[in-house]
């Protein structure tokens, strides 16, 4: 059996990013690919962009939970409560 790949209708083959190479930035790649897009798709890309932004936040908050878990086993003895009851 042979499985040949047919692209979508609207499938649009992109052309070598030429402007690559000519040391452009990542976000002077990004707005000259925005420049192009219908409101629409630029829609996309703004929800996209803010859904990373928030992973990475959120990504960053689960990472500050899970070192006050690991130093709670330090912190939280009679010990430290007895080292710091007179402050």
């Amino acid at each position: 059996m042979v499985i040949v790949y047919a692209p979508p209708r609207e499938f649009i083959p992109c052309q070598p990013d030429l402007w690559y190479d000519f040391g452009m930035s990542t976000r002077e790649l990004i707005e000259r690919e925005l420049d192009v897009l219908p409101e629409p798709l630029q829609r996309e890309v703004y929800d996209f962009a803010r859904f990373l932004r928030l992973k990475a936040d959120h990504e960053a908050f689960n990472g500050l939970l899970a070192s006050e878990a690991v130093l709670a086993r330090d912190w939280d003895t009679p010990e430290e409560d007895a080292a710091w009851a007179n402050l």
